[in-house]
């Protein structure tokens, strides 16, 4: 899906981003050296300028990442672990300067803010302040909030918690987006657009390790709230880490999610996406290998897949000043890449298709919020985890008209689908069956999506028997994904039955992809059928087996699992030996393509993994039938073939959970013990490269020391030398750039998008003075008076999982809770200090502009 979507957008990206890097590192830094990045090196479409307005004091500002226009135009800002700041903005005459104020007020980390009647709400999430919606109000009139009002306390502390808050375009509540780092959200919500009970509604069961942050399901959520805070209703909820929220002119909501990093290399990797926000959605996000996939017809599918990236800000473009297109456009902030995308919607159906503009690049251009003015201009933000912060505007000053664009038409199948979630009222009666029953065959997917929640929130004796037509597919699909969530098992034989009687030869593959989708639910929700049902299914589903297509194949080999086949095993490993990997979401496309010092190999060689394969070796470890003596052997000798597979931070611990998985199903001890000797990986790593030790002499740098000579340009320096010395300083142990490294820390490759060179220098020389909760090692002391440190990979069951050791993932301590005395977050980060002690200086400065340059050859740093 990511090359036939993003690629392109994603290289014209990058080229770009090369030379705004010439300008920004190459030009600027060598002749004075600067914190942010100058208005002159940021790219824009034509006719709009930029104005640098304020650098931000890091040390009596912070680090900005939200904003907020009050009632009378001035910007509202909020430093991620300080306090409040109000900023006035310049006439755009060139002349004047912005007005920076504090605001004394008793209210910091904060990640969402709005001003809306009367007062300023906040959203606060870092620690150690109390996490959740905050109202201050100005009661006296001196320009100061001296009320502060704790609405509600939502546990969601963290970078993965509360975010971004918006106005309803009634002008009535307010929506927040929370992402996935909470507790207890099933609880939270006395008020749901979906029907109860949620579940994650996997066939095959997830991997019971990896990068949990909340086993809570529904994970990220957007929920509308009351002004008074008193009434929060779940909207929408199966979302990663989205950090904000965006209307448009027909008030349909839009967000940009995260992906996640630490997948990367595996099937259930998720780039970032745009997501049309729909009433009771579902958007497939589960912890470790339980994500749904984007085809799966329960879940609402993404608008747009962009690619690796870090989701921030978003704000729609009415009410700025620019040409009609963009006034209409969704803006989306990248914080890893430095990009503020423009999304450019065009009605289809009752949904959109998008379009992504890159409306401003720069390097580094770590973006945080942005917001529309009163003036109708666009500000926006960069910053964040303390790094150096910046305020900009955007202008129009072009010759194309900005008078307001016209009000949207809304589609006929936009004004039923809303019509259709106006029955998503908890009052709505049994009436809104039979007003919703005829959509549920309707050819769009939205439509249908509305239709059937809108029957589910009903008691399900009320609409389990109402005949559906077997000639009308979707009808068919629809009603049966509703029963097998909430009919029960009484009704599943039933259920199967009509499932098996579908001519599956006349669907289309989205239908053919949907059917077996209703088959997993039932088995999901109601647990193995009956012997009667079981045989029934099997004699339809393995007909079926294998099918034309990589997905069709990896639904039916999970299904047919869970359903006990004796014939999956051998069909999904013949399956298996000349499965082709059809995507290439987790990489760097202008990469694949080069072949410049081997970086082709990931298109060709050992070190790019086969997600194919892995989708089908996920599904057999938990297969227990069919199994014979060379099968079990083909299956777990398949595990030396991953030796040189490079992945996100738990890929590795993914492919030995698998592995332990399927030993588990194991019988005789003496077989386990021979499969595992076999399977077991004797030494991990990459593909052995040949490392030249830094030649020296270095010395204890501390951070002025490296910015005394960095600064001064890091032009024409050594790109081979760079590239070995961040192999021989034990960077590429750890973190990945371009498509090489480990994936134990923070991805790289954007690094010259997001960080100064002062930010990237401290972050080397001074690793623990800021230490992101998404990488930060935990400090457990047991009651039987042992202390472990380590980073907590996963939490289930009451089993905390514990890696104390970052160069092996892979090991994975249980502890378990009861047996914890306490447990803190260690101030120390998992990055020793003192790594590039060894280097002199000029290979310092090779090594920084490695970093600087994403792995790029042709960056302008090396140019002599």
């Amino acid at each position: 899906m990511f090359p036939r979507m993003a690629v392109g957008p994603f290289i014209a990206r990058l080229g770009r981003s090369l030379a705004l890097f010439g300008v920004a590192y190459g030009g600027v830094l060598a002749a004075a050296p600067v914190d942010v990045t100058p208005a002159s090196a940021i790219k824009l479409p034509a006719g709009f300028v930029v104005e640098l307005l304020h650098v931000v004091d890091r040390k009596s500002e912070g680090s900005w990442v939200a904003l907020t226009v009050d009632d009378e135009g001035r910007l509202l800002a909020a430093d991620q672990y300080g306090g409040l700041f109000r900023v006035t903005p310049p006439p755009a005459d060139g002349k004047s300067t912005a007005k920076v104020e504090k605001l004394r007020v008793d209210v910091a980390g904060a990640h969402g803010l709005l001003y809306a009647f009367g007062g300023l709400y906040v959203l606060v999430n870092e620690k150690p302040n109390v996490a959740g919606l905050y109202r201050l109000r100005d009661t006296k009139g001196t320009g100061q909030f001296d009320e502060k009002t704790l609405l509600r306390r939502i546990e969601a502390p963290g970078e993965h918690g509360l975010h971004g808050i918006v106005l309803a375009p009634d002008g009535r509540s307010l929506y927040i987006a929370c992402g996935n780092g909470h507790e207890a959200v099933q609880a939270m919500f006395e008020h749901t657009r979906a029907a109860r009970p949620f579940s994650e509604d996997l066939a095959v069961p997830r991997i019971k390790r990896g990068a949990n942050f909340s086993d809570a399901w529904p994970h990220g959520y957007v929920c509308k709230v009351s002004p008074d805070g008193a009434r929060f209703e779940l909207i929408s909820a199966g979302l990663r880490n989205h950090y904000d929220l965006a209307f448009n002119a027909l008030g349909d909501l839009f967000t940009y999610d995260s992906d996640m990093e630490w997948d990367a290399g595996t099937p259930w990797y998720r780039p970032t996406r745009i997501y049309q926000v729909v009433s009771g959605g579902d958007h497939g996000f589960r912890e470790s290998s339980g994500k749904l996939m984007a085809y799966s017809e329960d879940i609402v599918p993404p608008l747009y897949e962009v690619g690796p990236g870090s989701p921030t800000g978003m704000v729609a473009g009415r009410g700025a000043a620019f040409p009609a297109r963009y006034q209409e456009a969704i803006y989306a902030c990248d914080w890893t890449y430095g990009t503020l995308y423009a999304v450019h919607l065009t009605p289809q159906g009752s949904g959109y298709a998008a379009k992504l503009e890159e409306f401003a690049t720069g390097k580094p251009l770590p973006l945080t919020d942005v917001v529309i003015g009163k003036d109708g201009a666009l500000y926006f933000a960069t910053g964040g985890r303390r790094t150096q912060s910046a305020l900009y505007r955007v202008t129009y000053r072009g010759t194309e008209s900005t008078a307001p664009a016209p009000s949207p038409i809304a589609t006929p199948e936009h004004r039923l689908r809303i019509g259709l979630e106006k029955l998503h009222d908890e009052n709505t009666g049994p009436s809104a069956i039979a007003e919703a029953w005829p959509h549920l065959g309707h050819p769009d997917r939205l439509v249908r999506h509305a239709a059937r929640v809108a029957i589910e929130r009903q008691p399900v004796a009320l609409w389990a028997d109402r005949p559906v037509r077997r000639a009308e597919s979707w009808a068919v699909i629809e009603s049966g994904i509703a029963l097998a969530k909430f009919g029960g098992a009484d009704r599943q034989p039933a259920l199967l039955t009509t499932l098996n009687q579908l001519d599956f030869g006349r669907l289309d593959l989205a239908q053919q992809l949907a059917v077996v989708r209703v088959y997993q639910l039932s088995v999901a929700r109601n647990g193995p059928p009956t012997q009667a049902a079981r045989s029934e299914a099997l004699a339809r589903l393995e007909a079926l087996y294998p099918a034309t297509g990589n997905d069709l194949n990896r639904e039916l080999a999970a299904l047919l699992v869970a359903l006990d086949s004796p014939v999956v095993v051998a069909r999904t490993l013949a399956l298996m030996r000349t499965a082709r990997d059809e995507t290439e979401a987790w990489v760097r496309p202008d990469l694949l393509a080069r072949n410049d010092n081997g970086a082709n190999f990931l298109r060709t060689g050992p070190a790019r993994p086969n997600v194919q394969q892995i989708a089908y070796v996920h599904a057999l470890r938990m297969a227990r039938a069919g199994w014979t003596p060379e099968s079990r052997r083909e299956y777990f000798a398949w595990f030396l073939s991953t030796r040189y597979w490079q992945g996100g931070n738990q890929f590795r611990g993914f492919l030995d959970q698998m592995r332990r998985d399927a030993l588990a199903g194991v019988t005789d001890p003496a077989e386990r013990r021979r499969l595992d000797d076999l399977s077991t990986l004797k030494s991990l790593g990459a593909n052995p490269v040949a490392i030249h030790p830094p030649r020296g002499p270095g010395m204890a740098y501390r951070t002025e020391d490296v910015m005394s000579f960095a600064a001064q340009g890091l032009r024409g320096r050594n790109f081979s030398r760079g590239k070995e010395l961040f192999a021989a300083a034990a960077c590429q142990s750890c973190h990945r750039l371009g498509n090489e490294g480990g994936g134990i820390g923070p991805d790289l490759t954007g690094a010259g998008k997001r960080y100064t060179l002062r930010d990237l220098v401290e972050s080397i020389t001074e690793p623990s003075k800021v230490v992101s909760d998404q990488n930060e090692n935990s400090v457990l002391e047991l009651k039987d008076g042992r202390t472990l440190v380590g980073r907590v990979s996963g939490e289930e069951g009451g089993v905390l999982q514990l890696v104390a050791n970052p160069a092996s993932p892979a090991e994975v301590l249980d502890i378990p809770k009861v047996d914890i005395a306490s447990r803190r977050p260690s101030p120390l980060s998992p990055m020793p200090a003192g790594l590039i002690d060894p280097l002199n200086k000029s290979e310092v400065m090779d090594l920084l502009a490695y970093v600087l340059s994403g792995g790029e050859s042709d960056s302008p740093l090396f140019k002599k």
